[in-house]
């Protein structure tokens, strides 16, 4: 486990309240330079991810983050539209507005630059509405349109119900948010590339550390919603849990329904297992504005307080940010945190997030995993079109299997079941009175994928 400089963060107690999004048309973001120490902060005024703002002139590191070479901002041809569907109203509409924002600092990056193939890049958004309906529905739209390229997805099953549209329309799809494992095993589609760390390479990571780190932990209990994913998930955890840790074991289980508004007698199963708090684990497979819903129902029950470890899969600060000064001691098991990461591509991306405005309901010291999961994307796409010299689609598949580009996590490729071969970051949060914020974040670490991606 490769251990990162790290400094403390902090972010907002406050809940996800995300502004409806419009389920179609180009969205715009901005590039910029600004010190990384500086915040996000929200307003009570904003509307989400990436307001309307001009892209800066691009700083050489974002140049080379980008992979352009043109300057100034005389295109030529038409636009290159992009697809971007994703869950962006709901409950966990913060998973698409995030990755959104990421998605549109590339963009304005390139085209900063000149675009791609001397084309301009505009995004074509639409709301996955974690309906696999919908979805179908947006895949189709999107050939009609005569796009061919699509990005973002939140649900795993969503993709699913996309992949046949993809493979039947010669479609492309590079997922930001998804990470369900069958997605790159039994339902890998060469149409189909993955950028989030799925959940076998997180779970992989989180047994290692239970193994390791955490082996005094006798009792996991977990948490997860009731999808094809977190079922999957939970299954593969306690799997290689009895492998990396024979003397722990798998206690109680709630699944929390998508839809869920009253998490209260999930939490009640979960305490009549009477956990120990010097022995037992929480295996926490919730995101998104579901996660708040759940972290402030919990609190007044102590649920936490019962685990002396919570390891958050797939998760992120915005679970600490709904608790602040009151939130527990957490480990984020994910692929991507801000400061866990030094390289000139990174503080290009960290710079460009600094001058979006303020996403609605977060503060931030430094973007999210999910705007790292959208910009992520967007660079492999990119970077593609500009080695194969072409958007159409069969070009751009064979680049995407064999370019290796560099990423804020650095240099990256995609393995051959088409998950990119990148880093799972570990990192913990905890609540401070004494952080700006009421809480602060420290301890990040590297699982490569020479571990998670091991045959």
């Amino acid at each position: 486990m490769k251990k990162h400089r790290m400094t403390f963060a902090a972010l907002a107690a406050c809940s996800l309240v995300i502004a409806a999004c419009s389920s179609a048309g180009t969205s715009t973001g901005s590039s910029s330079t600004a010190p990384p120490s500086q915040s996000q902060g929200s307003s009570s005024s904003s509307a989400g991810g990436g307001g309307e703002t001009s892209a800066s002139s691009a700083s050489q590191a974002s140049t080379e983050s980008s992979g352009s070479t043109a300057s100034g901002s005389g295109f030529t041809g038409e636009p290159l539209k992009i697809g971007f569907l994703d869950t962006m109203t709901g409950a966990n509409g913060n998973v698409g507005q995030l990755a959104l924002q990421g998605a549109q600092i590339a963009v304005d990056q390139w085209n900063a630059q000149g675009g791609v193939l001397g084309r301009k890049i505009e995004l074509e958004v639409k709301d996955e509405e974690l309906s696999p309906d919908k979805t179908v529905q947006h895949m189709r739209e999107f050939a009609s349109e005569g796009i061919n390229l699509v990005t973002g997805f939140t649900s795993s099953a969503d993709v699913l119900a996309a992949k046949p549209l993809a493979e039947q329309n010669n479609q492309l799809i590079v997922t930001a948010g998804t990470t369900d494992t069958s997605l790159t095993t039994t339902q890998h589609s060469k149409n189909v590339y993955e950028v989030a760390a799925n959940v076998h390479m997180m779970n992989v990571a989180a047994a290692h550390l239970a193994a390791t780190e955490w082996k005094d932990t006798k009792v996991w209990d977990g948490v997860a919603y009731d999808y094809l994913t977190g079922h999957d998930a939970w299954n593969e955890f306690g799997k290689l849990l009895a492998t990396a840790n024979p003397n722990a074991k798998t206690g109680k289980t709630a699944f929390v329904p998508f839809t869920a508004t009253q998490d209260t007698p999930f939490i009640n199963s979960l305490l009549a297992g009477n956990p120990d708090p010097q022995s037992s684990a929480l295996y926490f497979f919730l995101f998104g504005g579901g996660a708040v819903q759940f972290a402030k129902q919990a609190h007044p029950l102590d649920l936490f307080k019962q685990y002396k470890v919570v390891a958050g899969i797939g998760a992120g600060e915005e679970f600490s940010s709904a608790l602040g000064a009151e939130g527990p001691h957490i480990y984020y098991v994910h692929d991507y945190f801000y400061q866990g990461y030094d390289n000139p591509v990174n503080q290009a991306f960290i710079d460009a997030w600094k001058k979006l405005p303020p996403f609605q309901g977060l503060n931030l010291y430094g973007p999210h995993e999910w705007t790292y999961e959208g910009y992520t994307a967007m660079l492999a796409y990119l970077n593609a079109i500009k080695t194969a010299g072409s958007t159409e689609t069969d070009a751009v598949r064979t680049a995407l299997s064999s370019i290796e580009f560099d990423s804020p996590m650095g240099k990256v490729k995609f393995d051959p079941s088409n998950i990119l071969a990148a880093p799972v970051t570990v990192w913990q949060c905890q609540g401070d009175s004494t952080a700006q914020f009421g809480y602060k974040c420290f301890g990040a670490e590297s699982v490569g994928p020479d571990v998670t991606l091991a045959k």
